[in-house]
């Protein structure tokens, strides 16, 4: 299933905050377990954080990127710390290895230290944002997170955060035939002022870059195979109507440079 990369033209609308964006960020612990430099690309274990983030800084997870209700299916995990963007990235695969068709509700899900005291700030259809305590997000960073973009994420994607757990529940069963791969991809961005929390500056921070991550998904380092098995996010190409434009315009100033140069 081919899939297409969506443009930042929906990034005009993003909330953006005076000062938010010179305010200094703490930088986030980019370990990954079982990883090596910030990532990790290996089999997942089903209720396990192989592959997932156990801290994460400052106390925002204690533990996430958990999946079970595999019900049979092969599991394999790409996760990377994306430096420079406090933000982490789990690409999981699914794979049908029996002879028969597997129908089953995946779950994605973590656990935050907020020590039960997580709170959501702000939820769509493709992301949520959550701190400790919503009127003053003390303590733990406030957290983005990302789980689609596309008709599967609204169909089949439902988040949610109960005390310090958030789930992904897959609600509209991940259905694979005997061979078939579908891959599932998250993303959770850590705000969190180098101070210390400031609910001002950290929470707007956590909202827009969640919307800039639904509408502009970092797929850096994935290989072509990875980003055309993922089913919750769509990507969008460049028409091939704009690339004839744009090459029409190469041309014309490549005329005007020759004569010129004449």
């Amino acid at each position: 299933m081919k899939k297409l990369h969506l443009l930042g033209a929906v990034c005009a609308c993003i909330l953006t905050v005076s000062g938010a964006s010179s305010a200094a960020q703490f930088v986030f612990d980019n370990s990954v377990d079982g990883g090596v430099s910030g990532s990790y690309v290996g089999p997942g274990i089903e209720g396990l954080f192989l592959g997932g983030v156990l801290d994460g800084g400052r106390d925002a997870f204690d533990g996430y990127g958990g999946v079970d209700n595999l019900d049979g299916l092969g599991f394999h995990r790409h996760t990377d710390a994306l430096e420079g963007t406090n933000t982490f990235r789990f690409l999981d695969t699914f794979t049908n290895n029996t002879g028969t068709a597997i129908d089953t509700a995946v779950r994605f899900y973590g656990n935050l230290g907020s020590d039960g005291n997580e709170d959501i700030l702000f939820s769509n259809d493709f992301y949520m944002t959550s701190c400790q305590y919503a009127t003053t997000c003390v303590g733990d960073p406030v957290i983005s997170h990302v789980f689609g973009n596309n008709i599967f994420t609204q169909n089949s994607i439902s988040a949610s955060i109960a005390g310090n757990i958030v789930n992904f529940n897959i609600v509209t069963n991940l259905t694979l035939a005997p061979g078939e791969s579908a891959s599932l991809l998250f993303f959770a961005f850590l705000a969190s002022e180098e101070a210390g929390t400031n609910h001002a500056i950290d929470a707007p921070l956590a909202i827009s870059t969640g919307a800039n991550l639904v509408a502009n998904p970092i797929l850096t380092g994935l290989t072509q195979s990875e980003i055309d098995s993922i089913v919750n996010f769509t990507v969008v190409p460049i028409p091939a109507a704009a690339w004839l434009f744009g090459s029409g315009i190469l041309g014309l100033i490549g005329m005007a440079r020759r004569k010129k140069a004449v």
